[in-house]
């Protein structure tokens, strides 16, 4: 159902074109070793696995604004969701860890504010397996590369995969996205190409990171048509919000 009402909202937004949210890490390949995103976070709500997030402070997520809001646009209570973290596989290793806030944009469910945080009960202790990564300030250069990664479905019939999946795409050119997702807000949003089909994002991977040259720039936020199509990946653009994280951050 909450799947469902995300794309309703887009609809609303881009007209015609109706997104979904962000479901797979389609294509790809699996983590090497439980230290290559050590950033990487899973989402339990009810002990269901949902979505993907990045630690970027020792108390703090972030993730996507509809990973952690219900279906009457409240955050999700924090008494059932969990933050699973050092460990690449969904069901060994690391630990989960109680949020004590969780907080999506205040302009969400508009689909260009489609961030959120969560604060930690506890704070993390960094070690090898659990690190935060910096978040990307500035412009980002068109027709780089970024990372993605999340525990998505990787095929249309395939299960969660248990085990973090990766894949490089491509940030488009300012025009390109635009012709996409023909959405006033598209510079809040970070358009990411494939370099074939069969490759990108779908169900469980929203919330998950792209990260360019080791910091995190983008969001993972929703698909335009089929997940793993030739069509762009929609991801929150990070140096957009970074003023709105440290606020919130700050706040008590």
């Amino acid at each position: 159902m909450q799947l469902v009402l995300v794309s309703l909202l887009a609809t609303a937004f881009f007209g015609a074109v109706a997104p979904s949210p962000a479901r797979r890490i389609v294509g790809g390949q699996f983590a090497q070793n439980e230290k290559q995103f050590p950033y990487q976070v899973a989402l339990f709500e009810k002990d269901e696995f949902k979505c993907g997030g990045s630690i970027i402070a020792e108390k703090w997520i972030l993730t996507a604004a509809h990973c952690i809001v219900q279906l009457d646009g409240s955050p999700t209570s924090t008494d059932v969701l969990k933050v699973h973290v050092g460990s690449p596989h969904l069901k060994k290793g690391g630990k989960k860890v109680k949020p004590s806030r969780i907080i999506p944009h205040a302009d969400y469910p508009k689909i260009n504010y489609d961030i959120g945080l969560i604060e930690l009960e506890e704070a993390l202790v960094y070690d090898k397996i659990i690190q935060k990564i910096e978040l990307y300030r500035g412009e980002l250069p068109v027709n780089v590369t970024v990372t993605i990664s999340g525990h998505g479905k990787t095929g249309s019939n395939e299960p969660i995969s248990e085990m973090l999946k990766y894949n490089t795409l491509t940030v488009m050119d300012e025009t390109e996205c635009f012709n996409q997702i023909i959405h006033s807000g598209w510079k809040k949003i970070m358009c990411l190409k494939k370099p074939a089909d069969n490759n990108g994002i779908c169900t469980g991977d929203s919330g998950g990171p792209a990260v360019f040259n080791g910091k995190q720039v983008g969001v993972a936020n929703f698909v335009l048509g089929k997940c793993g199509s030739i069509r762009t990946d929609g991801y929150a653009f990070v140096p957009f919000f970074v003023p709105w994280i440290e606020e919130t951050m700050k706040q008590q």
